[in-house]
């Protein structure tokens, strides 16, 4: 939520959420919540009124409802290989990092699920924080779109989505997966699974939920370790979920 719009944000909602959220509101069919979602994510409109095969009645009423303004990026660094680094700071202060990664000409943006992480591996800076909190769909989202939206003004369009940044994506995993559904919806931001791929320490039974949800997005697995007492040592995680463990859920 932006501290400047006490509205729940848009960007919270996948479609199907936004569609039960019209109906119970204001008994509008389902495609309605298709129509929005393509002005708002394909065609990057943010008020409603200019949302024209969308119902006026529901347009008018759609913008004191929800806030269709994404958060945006507070600062940002530019290295001399092309990759630029975004700093977001939430309402409450908390703060996270975005990167646009430069690969030969293709871009990535790579998000941040959480501020600060739980987990404790040794070799990871963002372990010294500790888990502050879990952000918001809309957090992950505006990330994506904030980043995307500076790119497209220097004429750059990112083909791929990393959750490699702060934070264990499944630790954060309904939140997560909410932002792959939009992300991968046709009618939002419309992505390929295969161009998305989530960073993770080893989350066993979130993995197992992972792959129950139907998104075939890619998986990367940190091992940083071929046994289990070097794992440990690096990664904690690795007491609960050892690696023959890991290895066989993977399978």
């Amino acid at each position: 939520m932006d501290g400047s719009d006490l509205k729940p944000l848009f960007f919270d909602l996948t479609k199907d959420s936004l569609a039960l959220l019209l109906a119970s509101r204001f008994k509008a069919p389902s495609y309605c919540a298709s129509q929005i979602y393509d002005w708002v994510y394909r065609k990057g409109v943010r008020n409603p009124a200019s949302m024209t095969n969308v119902k006026k009645a529901l347009r008018e009423e759609l913008g004191s409802l929800l806030s269709f303004q994404p958060i945006n990026y507070k600062n940002y660094l530019k290295s001399r290989d092309g990759t630029f680094k975004f700093l977001f700071e939430f309402e409450d202060g908390e703060c996270v990092e975005s990167v646009l990664i430069n690969q030969d000409g293709r871009y990535t943006i790579c998000v941040s699920s959480q501020a600060g992480c739980a987990l404790g591996c040794r070799f990871c800076c963002t372990a010294k924080i500790g888990l502050r909190r879990n952000l918001s769909t809309s957090e992950i989202i505006s990330q994506i779109l904030s980043v995307s939206s500076f790119a497209s003004r220097l004429g750059i369009e990112a083909s791929s989505i990393v959750f490699m940044g702060m934070g264990e994506p499944l630790h954060n995993f309904k939140r997560v997966v909410s932002a792959l559904k939009i992300l991968t919806d046709p009618d939002g931001l419309g992505f390929s699974e295969r161009k998305i791929t989530l960073s993770t320490s080893g989350l066993v039974p979130a993995i197992s939920d992972l792959y129950k949800t139907g998104l075939r997005v890619n998986l990367a697995v940190s091992l940083n370790a071929t046994t289990d007492k070097v794992r440990t040592e690096l990664m904690p995680i690795n007491r609960r979920y050892p690696i023959s463990l890991l290895l066989d859920t993977l399978k």
